[in-house]
């Protein structure tokens, strides 16, 4: 049972819970775009990455580049009872906070 305020979400095979007020902006074969009333809140991306790919080293430039610009990077675990990813795909959050926005 899903808590008040959430609400489920589900494109491309994958489903997950999203706070009410969040709709999906844009959708394409693989992108999913969700945002609320002050601008987008969330992008899932999924594809194939290439053997070279690694998402620890995406996170971290992106941790670079969001501290540059003077925001907090954390790194989240997703939630326990979301499921899990179907192999080979992983799955990583994080949340950055900035004066702009997060």
């Amino acid at each position: 049972m899903r808590a008040a305020g959430w609400k489920s979400i589900a494109w491309g095979g994958v489903q997950f819970a999203v706070p009410r007020e969040w709709e999906p902006g844009r959708i394409g074969p693989r992108h999913l775009l969700l945002e609320c009333d002050t601008g987008p809140t969330m992008e899932i991306k999924w594809g194939p990455a290439g053997r070279r790919f690694s998402s620890r080293r995406h996170l971290r430039r992106l941790a670079r580049e969001v501290g540059r610009a003077g925001a907090v990077f954390q790194e989240r675990a997703l939630p326990a009872d979301g499921g899990t990813a179907p192999e080979p795909v992983e799955g990583l959050g994080f949340e950055w906070k900035g004066k702009d926005g997060g």
